[in-house]
């Protein structure tokens, strides 16, 4: 059982870091709301995981999931800009949309399964009681993601 709501965990995860973008009204920089949230989620698992080891396995787990999510983000925005001038265009070609779309699609495949990795790579490193403390700080650092203001996008998307 305690499997099962683990894979429910990293899927839910998934979805949230993926398809949560969209719900800010005010702008912020979303490199910024990463990193800060990651800050949070490394002194929780500083706080929590005692045995210096499994610490730095952890904190290592942490950094590369903000690197995905980082660039993942960026990949996203220069996605939504290029959507954006293909979109205006009148005689875009469809072949050059789908060369866009599939490759968009591959990036944000690729992104998932790190992020899963990274999920089961980090419960791997825990207790059951250690990793209760540092999912709540997991789930509200993918919650925090958000998409780019329309500002950010310069207008462009």
């Amino acid at each position: 059982m305690f499997i099962k709501s683990r894979k429910c965990i990293a899927y839910l995860l998934v979805v949230i870091a993926f398809t949560i973008f969209g719900c800010s009204s005010k702008p912020t920089d979303p490199q910024e709301v990463l990193k800060d949230n990651f800050q949070v989620m490394r002194e929780a698992v500083n706080d929590t995981v005692k045995d210096i080891e499994r610490r730095n396995i952890l904190l290592a787990s942490t950094r590369s999931l903000e690197t995905t999510l980082s660039a993942y983000n960026k990949a996203y925005t220069n996605f939504a800009i290029e959507l954006g001038k293909l979109n205006r265009n009148y005689d875009t070609p469809r072949k050059k949309l789908e060369k866009l779309l599939t490759s968009f699609r591959k990036t944000r495949e690729s992104a998932m399964n790190e992020v899963v990795r990274l999920h089961f790579d980090m419960v791997a490193q825990t207790t059951e009681e250690e990793w209760k403390r540092i999912v709540k700080k997991e789930l509200e650092t993918m919650k925090a993601l958000r998409q780019l203001p329309e500002d950010q996008l310069g207008g462009a998307s």
